[in-house]
């Protein structure tokens, strides 16, 4: 095997890893950008499920609180 050719086989090699880590990366970004940014959608059976019990406090707090108000913004585009 010539120099060249095993060159050319670590080049691809290395290409090949660089595209599987790049899409690992923007698979990870992606998971934690839908996890940190995406509400979470209240599900009624899971009410009873004890690691829900902060999050369904908090929900029936915010709900039930004097203050609360819809707020919207009105805009021509």
């Amino acid at each position: 095997m010539t120099l060249k050719t095993i060159r050319k086989i670590i080049g691809w090699s290395l290409g090949i890893i660089g595209c599987a880590a790049l899409g690992g990366l923007i698979g990870a970004a992606n998971y934690f950008f839908k996890y940190s940014l995406t509400p979470k959608k209240h599900d009624p059976k899971r009410e009873s499920d004890p690691s829900e019990k902060e999050y369904t406090q908090g929900r029936h707090w915010m709900n039930g609180h004097v203050r609360r108000q819809d707020v919207f913004i009105l805009s021509d585009n």
